[in-house]
């Protein structure tokens, strides 16, 4: 719901945004700046007897008229075919190719192809929840200009125009392009644009041909120091597919004589049958190293900024927690629990990546729905890293409970920190204003983890 003044804002800026779209889509710089000398002209010349500017506005209208037909007769004809990679980082630049082909009947020269995105408005609820950027000043921040350009910035993609050579009729050309992803998740490509200024250089002559493709997004990664947990190998009753890459594998120790309630997979079949009588087999128990990543996903009715920095956190630990001598399973509460293992033998750390691309926060339950999802793995937990949007007693409990069954745990709470409070006791506060810098500083040791 919008809160206070921002009932008032939300539909000005809405408003506001919505009538700036149409300039900058259909006018070249030179076109947009004759429709501020258009403006302008219109203004000053409302009294035809005192002033003489109305002939200038009569000048300009018609060559802004002009322009707009000879666009509209000059619009170009093409198809386009992207060639895209498998995965895009949040934040980062994707570089692809696409392969445009003129199908018009006229030459395509000085043309410019980049992505089509619909305009896309920010709802109320988002507009209210986002918070106003510190850089702001006075008129941006009481205006909610500030929050609404910063919201802008998220909602669609950045897409550079690239530059097509010329094209004969039927001709095709592989175009570099480039795009950078603004959210994590799986992102939609619809169409793409191609781009002309008509002979005036005023508007753009321009056509969109449809181009469904699709792209999954990662989470933003900061550097992290490379974690060294203090937690001893686990036995993992009923053992791992491929526990031979990770630690002791299955090895036969001895045959035994049948008990009521062995497994009949255990029964060796060819010593029952030169006894007569059922004998099983012992295996020797598997033990090796096994780290959860826990992540916190109760983020309260409005997910802001913490809830990002949460997946951006988990990311960012996730390659560092995984070697080769150990599992880890990232455990948390969408619509339901998931676990995902992954280590030597059982995928590698991209899995988890695109599962994290996919995290949604929940904005109603209980934290202790995820306490009563993680406490009963503890026995085959090495160590825990708990990413978590707080500090409130449940996760404290949670943190404790943990430490109660001997699992070794590192909480990072990503949160902002209120003022005057002092260091977090049991754990590790990270800002989300500034990540980066905080995930440099986390102590990487074994003295990091409360035993």
């Amino acid at each position: 719901m919008l809160r206070g003044w921002d009932r008032l804002r939300y539909p000005v800026q809405r408003a506001a945004d919505g009538a700036l779209q149409w300039p900058w889509r259909h006018w070249t710089p030179a076109g947009r700046f004759l429709l501020s000398a258009l403006t302008a002209a219109a203004v000053f010349g409302l009294d035809t007897n005192q002033s003489l500017d109305h002939q200038l506005f009569c000048f300009l209208a018609a060559l802004a008229g002009a322009s707009l037909l000879a666009a509209r007769v000059r619009r170009p004809r093409f198809s386009a075919e992207r060639a895209l990679p498998r995965t895009a980082t949040q934040g980062l630049a994707m570089s692809y190719r696409v392969r445009v082909t003129n199908d018009g009947p006229r030459p395509l020269e000085g043309a410019e192809v980049l992505e089509f995105f619909e305009r896309t408005a920010p709802s109320g609820p988002e507009f209210s929840a986002q918070a106003t950027p510190p850089e702001a000043d006075w008129v941006a921040r009481h205006s909610g200009f500030a929050r609404w350009r910063a919201l802008g910035a998220k909602a669609r993609p950045a897409s550079a125009p690239a530059p097509v050579p010329r094209l004969e009729p039927g001709q095709s050309a592989a175009v570099a392009c480039s795009l950078t992803p603004t959210r994590r998740g799986r992102l939609e490509l619809k169409a793409m644009r191609l781009q002309l200024a008509e002979p005036l250089g005023i508007t753009w002559a321009a056509a969109v041909s449809p181009a469904p493709q699709s792209v999954l997004v990662l989470p933003r990664r900061h550097p992290v120091p490379r974690l060294s947990p203090p937690g001893a190998r686990r036995c993992q009753p009923g053992g791992v597919a491929n526990s031979s890459s990770v630690g002791d594998s299955q090895e036969f120790m001895s045959l035994r004589d049948y008990r009521p309630g062995d497994p009949i997979k255990r029964i060796h079949w060819r010593s029952w049958a030169k006894t007569g009588k059922p004998v099983v087999r012992e295996d020797q128990d598997e033990f090796f190293t096994r780290h959860a990543l826990v992540l916190d996903t109760f983020a309260g009715p409005a997910p802001g900024e913490a809830f990002e920095a949460a997946v951006s956190t988990a990311a960012s630990f996730l390659s560092s927690v995984l070697t080769q001598e150990s599992l880890v399973d990232l455990l948390f509460l969408g619509d339901k629990a998931y676990s995902f293992t992954a280590g030597r033998g059982l995928g590698n750390e991209l899995g988890l990546l695109e599962v994290l691309a996919g995290v949604r926060p929940r904005t109603d339950g209980e934290f202790e729905q995820l306490s009563r999802t993680v406490l009963p793995r503890a026995r085959t937990m090495s160590a825990c890293l708990a990413v978590l949007l707080g500090y409130d007693e449940p996760r404290r409990k949670f943190v404790a409970d943990l430490l109660r069954a001997g699992v070794p745990v590192l909480a990072l709470v990503v949160e902002e920190a209120p003022k005057g409070e002092k260091k977090l006791e049991g754990a590790i506060r990270l800002p989300p204003a500034g990540l980066a810098a905080a995930l440099a500083g986390v102590p990487s040791g074994p003295e990091a983890w409360a035993p």
